[in-house]
């Protein structure tokens, strides 16, 4: 399980992972590696629960596929993704990637800070590859969203990755 938090503020995006890879049926650490990756061309970054995968090979597929800024990078969310997956797929191993959720932040100059949640699955009534803009973005959500009212984004994102990992999850 992957814990994610994106925090959009006046002026900026905030990603907090613990970047740890657990045994999902253990919940034992496996290993410490990111789970976001920066991606300076746009002013954004990208972090993804699931698989490690994820976010490596939709940061990959910017090295060969190039966008004119990160509002038309987050436009085409859905395509970019879904054009990993069936790539991943064809890899010497490959697979699908299972259940995932992929976060984009970042900053324009026409819009400002955003946040942009895709779901590689279909939950309830959220259609697989549809992508929405957010404020917040928190996963697993051990914490309601009234605890994090009036602190600063900046002091807070270790504590609440810790409480976090410490929350049971079923």
């Amino acid at each position: 399980m992957t814990a994610i938090n994106a925090f959009a503020t006046s002026d900026a995006v905030h990603i907090f992972s613990d970047g740890g890879w657990h045994d999902p049926a253990t919940g034992a650490l496996l290993g410490i590696g990111g789970k976001v990756y920066a991606l300076p061309d746009y002013n954004a970054a990208i972090a993804a629960t699931g698989s490690s995968i994820v976010g490596q090979m939709l940061s990959s597929y910017l090295i060969e596929h190039r966008f004119a800024d990160f509002g038309s990078l987050a436009a085409a969310l859905p395509e970019w993704t879904k054009a990993c997956v069936e790539l991943s797929k064809t890899l010497p191993g490959g697979r699908d990637w299972g259940k995932f959720d992929v976060i984009l932040g970042g900053w324009s100059k026409v819009t400002g800070p955003g946040i942009h949640l895709l779901k590689g699955y279909s939950d309830g009534g959220w259609p697989a590859y549809r992508s929405v803009e957010l404020k917040r973005y928190m996963r697993p959500r051990s914490m309601t969203v009234g605890a994090l009212m009036g602190m600063m984004v900046g002091e807070f994102g270790l504590y609440l990755l810790t409480k976090q990992r410490a929350t049971e999850c079923v």
